[in-house]
C-alpha cells in the first residue's frame, strides 16, 4: 500500500480476532555475547485479520539484570512491532483476489508495547522471563486487495545512563518470522460501459466496450477473458489485464457481412482468466448490431398517382383511372435514411394485387421496377397501371400491394410491404345489357303476386303458389332468360317460359334469387355485376292457417241407456303437436250422472280424433229423452263448435228421429 493510505478511515472495532494465552519458549540468544534482553514467540506461522479490526498478540521476553551490587535500576523494555512485504508464500486467493503486498502502513498505528523490569536484588546476574502482549490493529484503505507482509519485532532498553536501540541481535531471527494476511473488506467489482460509437454501432464496424473497476489497483492486476456469444463475432484481445480507475477498451469485431438483414444481439461475457468464474459485477452485457443491408420499413415506402400526358406523367395527381382509358404513372418512394440503408444495394419494387380477383381488373407497364442502389435519403421509381376494359357494371377500387426486396440475395432473404397500400377508385363507363328493377318496385310485385296466391286470405299457407313475370323483376331491351333458386325447402321455385312459380310447401320463411341473363352475349356470365347479368333477391314467408276444429257426432243423436255414440274432432289442417280436445257439457237438461266421455287426441300430423259417448243406464223411467250440448276446448281457449245428443230410457224403444221430435212436440 503506497503512503497515501488513508488511515483517518479506520473503523475501530475492537474485535479481538485472536489472542494467544500460551507461553512462548525462548528465542536463542543472538550475536557473540548476552543480550540484555531476547524475544521468544510461539504461535502459528499465518495470522489473517480482518482490515479494520484488532488483535491482540502476546510475547515472552527474557530480560538479563546484573546484579543488585553493579546496578540497581529498573529497566524499561520497548517493543516495536515492524511490517515488511512478504515476498514469499503467496498462494492465498482472497474475496477480491490475490494479495498486494502489506507495509508499516497497513498497521494503524504502528503497534508498540513498553514493559517495566524490576531490578535483581541478588548478589548475581539473572535473566527475568516477562510475558507481554501487543495490540495490533489493521488499517483501512480504499483498493479492494487483500495484504500480505511479515511482522518482526524490536527491542529498546532504556535505563538511566544505558541505552539499547534498535540493537540488530535483539530482532527474532528471520526463521521466526510471522506472515500476516490482512482480509480486505471491500470486495472488487468491474463495470461496463456502452459500446461506441453510441448508439451506431454497424455491422461490419468494430465497436469498443470500456470496463473500469469500482476500486483502485496498488500491487495486484486482475486479468479478465472476454468472449461474444454471437456467431461470427469476436472479441480482439480476449485475455486483458484491467488496472487502473480508467479501465481497458474491450474491441468487439463484427462480421462484414452475415448473409441476412437482421440486426444482431451480441452478449459480451467476462470470466476471470483461466477459470469458468464470472468477473465480479460484470453481468454479461448486451447490445446491437444494427444490420447494414436491412430493408427499410414500411412507413418509408409512399406514393403518388399522376395523371398521363402522351406516355409520361403529368403534374396532376390523378384521383381515378378509367376503364379501358389511359394509364396513371405511380412514383413509389423509398426513404434509405441518412445511413443509405441497404448499403450499396438496390431495391426492386413489384406490385400486386391485393385481392387476386381483381387480378382480371388491370394490367401493368411493368411487372416490377428498380430504384436506385446508393446513397441516402429518399430515391423513387416509377410504374404504369392501366385499367381493363370489362363487362363489370359499377365503381370499382384497384388496391396493389407495394412489394419491396434487395437485389442482392447475398445479403440475406427478406421483403417489406408498404404500410398503406396503393389505391385508386376505377371509373366504369359499361352500360348494363340488362337491369334488376328498383326494389321498391321487386317489392310491389311480390306482395301483389303473394296476395293473389293467397286466395284473398292474406295468409299465403302450404299448397298454394305465386307467379311472376321477368318483366316484373327486369329490365332490358334484349331477350332474358330467368333462373331462381330458393334458400329453404319451404318454399319451392321453378322457371317456365320467362314466369316464376313458388310453391309454399311448408311453414318457413327463404330467399328467393331470381338471376336475369341476356343470352347470345359473349360475356363472361359467373359474376353478378357483369352487364349481361343481373339478379333481385327477396324475402317470402310461408304461413300457418289459424287451427280451427269441428266436432261431429253420428247420423243418428239419440243415445239409448247403455249405448254409446261416436264423436269426431277434425282439424282443418294437419297439428303440429298431440293436440287434446276436452268435452264439455254447454246445454240440456241431461245431469253429469246421465253420461260419461273420455277427451278426443288428434296425433301430431293428423287432421281428425275420436272418442265415445256413453249414457249411463239409471233406476228412472221416462218416456222423454233427457237432451245433451257438448262443445270442445283445446289450445288456449279455443272452441268448437256444439253438438247435441237425445239420451233416451232403456224402457222407451228408440224411434226413428223424425218421431221423437213429433212425439217430443206431442
Amino acid at each position: 500500500m503506497h503512503a497515501g493510505a488513508m488511515f483517518a478511515m479506520f473503523a475501530r472495532v475492537r474485535r479481538r480476532a485472536l489472542k494467544w494465552t500460551a507461553l512462548f519458549g525462548a528465542a536463542s540468544a543472538l550475536g557473540a555475547g548476552p543480550a540484555l534482553a531476547q524475544l521468544g514467540y510461539d504461535g502459528p506461522a499465518r495470522i489473517e485479520m480482518t482490515e479494520g479490526t484488532l488483535m491482540t498478540v502476546p510475547f515472552v521476553m527474557r530480560v538479563h539484570r546484573p546484579p543488585f551490587a553493579e546496578e540497581n535500576r529498573r529497566r524499561t523494555v520497548t517493543i516495536a512491532v515492524r511490517l515488511n512485504a512478504a515476498t514469499t508464500g503467496i498462494t492465498t486467493i482472497g474475496g477480491s483476489g490475490l494479495p498486494s503486498d502489506a507495509d508499516i502502513e497497513d498497521l494503524n498505528p504502528s503497534p508498540s508495547v513498553r514493559v517495566t523490569v524490576p531490578p535483581n536484588t541478588g548478589a548475581t546476574p539473572d535473566t527475568m522471563t516477562i510475558e507481554a502482549e501487543v495490540d495490533i490493529i489493521a488499517g483501512t484503505d480504499y483498493d479492494a486487495e487483500d495484504e500480505l507482509g511479515h511482522l518482526f519485532f524490536r527491542i529498546d532498553i532504556n535505563t538511566r545512563d544505558v541505552k539499547q536501540a534498535d540493537n540488530p541481535a535483539a530482532d527474532i531471527a528471520d526463521a521466526t518470522l510471522v506472515q500476516l494476511l490482512i482480509r480486505d473488506e471491500a470486495t472488487q467489482e468491474f463495470n461496463w460501459s456502452a459500446p461506441t460509437p453510441d448508439d451506431d454501432v454497424q455491422e461490419g464496424t468494430n465497436a469498443t466496450v470500456v470496463v473500469k473497476p469500482k476500486y483502485p489497483h496498488e500491487d495486484f492486476t486482475w486479468t479478465l477473458d472476454f468472449s461474444a456469444d454471437t456467431s461470427g463475432y469476436s472479441v480482439a484481445a480476449p485475455n486483458v489485464a484491467v488496472v487502473g480507475l480508467n479501465g481497458r477498451t474491450i474491441t468487439v469485431v463484427p462480421p462484414s457481412q452475415d448473409g441476412d438483414r437482421d440486426d444482431d444481439e451480441v452478449q459480451l461475457i467476462a470470466r476471470l482468466a483461466g477459470t469458468n468464474q464470472q468477473a465480479p459485477g460484470l453481468d454479461p452485457f448486451t447490445f446491437t448490431f444494427k444490420d447494414l443491408h436491412a430493408l427499410p420499413g414500411p412507413d418509408k415506402i409512399t406514393w403518388k398517382a399522376y395523371t398521363d400526358d402522351n406516355g409520361k406523367p403529368s403534374t396532376t395527381e390523378a384521383a381515378s383511372i378509367v376503364e379501358g382509358g389511359p394509364p396513371v404513372h405511380v412514383t413509389v418512394t423509398v426513404d434509405r435514411g441518412d445511413d443509405g440503408y441497404p448499403l450499396g444495394e438496390g431495391l426492386e419494387v413489384t406490385p400486386t394485387a391485393a385481392d387476386p380477383a381483381q387480378a382480371l381488373d388491370f394490367r401493368l407497364g411493368s411487372s416490377s421496377f428498380n430504384i436506385a442502389g446508393t446513397g441516402s435519403g429518399k430515391k423513387s421509381g416509377t410504374f404504369m397501371v392501366y385499367a381493363s376494359a370489362d363487362d363489370d357494371v359499377g365503381a370499382e377500387e384497384l388496391v396493389l400491394n407495394l412489394q419491396v426486396e434487395g437485389m442482392k440475395p447475398e445479403n440475406g432473404d427478406g421483403e417489406v410491404l408498404a404500410a398503406l397500400p396503393f389505391r385508386i377508385p376505377i371509373e366504369d363507363e359499361t352500360a348494363p345489357l340488362v337491369s334488376p328493377k328498383s326494389a321498391e318496385a321487386v317489392e310491389a310485385a311480390v306482395d301483389a303476386a303473394m296476395a293473389a296466391g293467397a286466395g284473398g286470405d292474406d295468409l299465403w299457407t302450404p299448397g298454394e303458389t305465386l307467379t311472376l313475370q321477368q318483366s316484373q323483376l327486369f329490365e332490358s331491351t334484349n331477350p332474358v332468360e330467368v333462373s331462381a333458386v330458393s334458400s329453404d325447402a319451404s318454399v319451392g321455385a321453378s322457371v317456365a317460359g320467362g314466369v316464376v312459380t313458388l310453391t309454399a310447401m311448408s311453414v318457413g320463411t327463404a330467399v328467393v334469387k331470381v338471376t336475369g341473363t341476356v343470352t347470345g352475349s359473349s360475356a363472361v356470365t359467373t359474376a353478378q355485376t357483369r352487364s349481361n347479368v343481373a339478379s333481385v333477391e327477396f324475402d317470402v314467408a310461408v304461413d300457418e292457417l289459424p287451427l280451427e276444429i269441428t266436432l261431429s257426432g253420428p247420423e243418428d243423436l239419440n243415445v239409448a241407456e247403455g249405448a254409446s255414440a261416436l264423436v269426431t274432432a277434425t282439424a282443418n289442417r294437419a297439428v303440429t303437436a298431440d293436440t287434446t280436445v276436452e268435452l264439455l257439457q254447454t246445454g240440456g237438461d241431461a245431469s253429469p250422472d246421465d253420461y260419461a266421455v273420455e277427451p278426443i287426441v288428434i296425433a301430431m300430423g293428423g287432421t281428425t280424433g275420436t272418442t265415445m259417448l256413453t249414457a249411463t243406464a239409471d233406476a228412472d223411467e221416462t218416456e222423454r229423452p233427457e237432451t245433451l250440448t257438448v262443445e270442445g276446448r283445446f289450445g288456449d281457449g279455443m272452441k268448437t263448435n256444439a253438438v247435441t245428443f237425445n239420451l233416451w230410457d232403456a224402457a222407451v224403444p228408440a224411434l226413428p228421429v223424425v218421431a221423437q221430435l213429433l212425439l217430443a212436440a206431442l
